[in-house]
């Protein structure tokens, strides 16, 4: 018993010197020096004046946000990542910074958005027809780069209470359409519309947002006047129409099958393209091809043929416009007339024939300038009536030429296009 009341008085006693000291250096303490912290600290109490360097850097997201006029602006998208975060974004070890500067183009906004955080610093590019939109882009690229478990959160709770209003996530709270002060989906050309609270955003709507990167725009090129639903006005853009094209050709073309032995012949025409198609029309001439009788060798018969062609085609390669090399399909008709000339014999008599036949080729062009280009085809003709040639002799008719039945063409030369 003596002992524990001896420990007792002496845990008084200390008791009561500790309180002792604590009002003695309560009792000493003075101002701080001037200079050091404690000092500045109290100098600067109270709040910051917006946009200082010392009020970005003491919150968790530092945001510097350059919008055109009636665009979201920095209290807006600010609003917007704390709606995405699910409240203002706590205070923590981790820092991050982000600048936005949107830019208006010919049809629509563009983004550029860097941000950095932990001593890295990554730069995006984003595009969209309304600044609504590419506002609520750059806040969820901001939101996911500080906190992402927050911002998954946030939509699985939003998907889970939509589910239980027996509604999808993007019924009950479409990206882009007016929250709770209506600033989330206001129109782009209404200035006052932005304040400084933005109703819900859904991440499930904000990822449907095309984000390519677009070609550097003029900086002289007038930005668009704003439609009611925040895009650019305008006629919608249509497709171009098939371009018309006008020229003419020459080649030197060959047979063989047609005449008695192969023969060089010349080619000549118009052609008139729309977009991959092309009408051609032609006269070709193969002027001379002799042959003689095998046992009578200073006699036989020169056949000529002379014909127009018409010929419809599509070009193959490229399928579209464009390239310094094209390739086509033609299917077309010749309609002309071969003729015989007998020779070596008492009485050298002539004689025609109708020349009809269906024919089909390949051919290839090489743009040599912008109005010429080098041509080369080859192709096969069916010939409909395969007349024979005859020469009268004293002891009877002797067969000089028929023509085969698949004849080979082929033709070299020069296309003008207009």
């Amino acid at each position: 018993m003596r002992a524990l009341r001896s420990l007792a008085a002496m845990t008084a006693l200390a008791c009561a010197l500790g309180g002792l000291l604590v009002r003695a250096g309560a009792a000493s303490a003075g101002p701080p020096p001037a200079g050091s912290s404690q000092a500045q600290g109290a100098a600067s109490a109270g709040p910051p004046p917006a946009g200082s360097s010392q009020a970005q850097g003491a919150e968790p997201i530092a945001l510097a946000w350059t919008s055109p006029d009636g665009c979201p602006d920095r209290a807006a998208i600010r609003a917007r990542i704390e709606v995405l975060l699910g409240g203002p974004p706590a205070a923590a070890e981790r820092r991050l910074s982000a600048k936005g500067v949107v830019s208006a183009l010919a049809r629509g906004y563009r983004l550029e958005l860097t941000v950095a955080s932990e001593g890295s610093e990554s730069t995006r590019v984003l595009q969209s027809v309304s600044c609504e939109s590419i506002a609520d882009a750059g806040a969820l690229v901001i939101a996911l780069a500080f906190d992402p478990d927050a911002v998954t959160a946030q939509e699985i709770k939003r998907a889970e209470e939509a589910k239980a209003g027996g509604a999808t996530p993007s019924e009950a709270d479409p990206a882009g359409t007016p929250g709770e002060n209506g600033a989330a989906g206001a129109p782009d050309g209404d200035p006052g519309a932005h304040d400084d609270h933005a109703g819900p955003v859904s991440t499930a709507g904000l990822v449907r947002i095309p984000v390519t990167i677009p070609p550097a725009a003029s900086s002289s090129a007038p930005a668009p006047p704003a439609a009611a639903d925040g895009g650019p006005s305008g006629p919608p853009a249509v497709d171009a129409p098939p371009a018309l094209s006008f020229g003419g050709f020459a080649a030197f073309a060959g047979d063989a099958g047609s005449l008695p032995s192969i023969a060089p012949g010349v080619r000549a025409g118009l052609s008139l393209g729309i977009g991959a198609y092309r009408v051609r029309a032609a006269f070709e001439g193969w002027p001379s091809s002799k042959r003689s009788l095998q046992d009578r060798p200073l006699a036989g018969a020169e056949v000529r043929l002379l014909a127009f062609a018409a010929d419809g085609c599509r070009r193959l390669l490229p399928w579209s416009d464009g390239g310094s090399v094209a390739a086509f399909g033609c299917v077309g008709l010749e309609l002309g007339e071969m003729q015989g000339q007998g020779y070596g014999v008492s009485v050298p008599a002539s004689g025609g024939a109708l020349w009809a036949a269906p024919r089909m080729s390949l051919g290839a062009e090489l743009s040599l300038a912008r109005w010429v280009a080098l041509t080369l085809d080859v192709g096969i003709a069916v010939p409909v009536d395969r007349r024979r040639f005859v020469l009268d002799l004293s002891e009877g008719r002797e067969v000089v030429h028929t023509p085969s039945e698949v004849s080979g063409r082929a033709g070299l030369g020069l296309a003008l296009r207009y």
